[in-house]
């Protein structure tokens, strides 16, 4: 089940096309898709591929979820110890 970004209001066509020109932001048959700023894998802009965020402009994190679960689940490890 795919839902939308909870902000989607705030993909303007000038944000859209700012975002198009720093290349952080492409257009597939899968609809819009926004780069992992850590693993840098393409995935589409939905709340499946990136978890919530309202500090962002995109509404999403920058990091897609198995990088964001990967980065805490070794922080969980640490803290059992």
């Amino acid at each position: 089940m795919i839902i939308t970004v909870p902000r989607d209001p705030e993909w303007t066509e000038r944000f859209t096309n700012l975002r198009l020109k720093k290349g952080t932001v492409r257009f597939t048959e899968l609809g819009r898709e926004i780069p992992c700023s850590k693993c840098k894998d393409w995935f589409p802009a939905s709340t499946e591929f990136f978890h919530a965020s309202n500090s962002t402009p995109t509404g999403l994190h920058s990091w897609c979820r198995a990088c964001y679960n990967e980065r805490f689940e070794d922080t969980r490890k640490c803290q059992d110890r």
